[in-house]
């Protein structure tokens, strides 16, 4: 889910109807990358990387946040 404010848009990353992770997507930055996402979704910064290029599906994430225990298994 994108909600949209004035200077920065928020994603909202849901699971079971939860908010279970949540970043910032900065407007007008003149960083090329945004870095910092990774670890705000609790994966790597190269995991990040797949799940944007599409390598990592989102069932492959969700599975990685249940080997951290971050939501329940089954």
């Amino acid at each position: 889910m994108l909600e949209k404010g004035r200077k920065h848009e928020r994603v909202y990353i849901r699971w079971g109807g939860k908010i279970i992770a949540s970043y910032g997507l900065r407007r007008g930055s003149r960083e090329l990358a945004h870095d910092y996402i990774a670890n705000q979704i609790f994966i790597t910064q190269r995991q990040a990387l797949d799940l944007a290029r599409c390598p990592m599906s989102r069932d492959d994430y969700f599975e990685e946040l249940r080997k951290q225990d971050r939501i329940p298994r089954g």
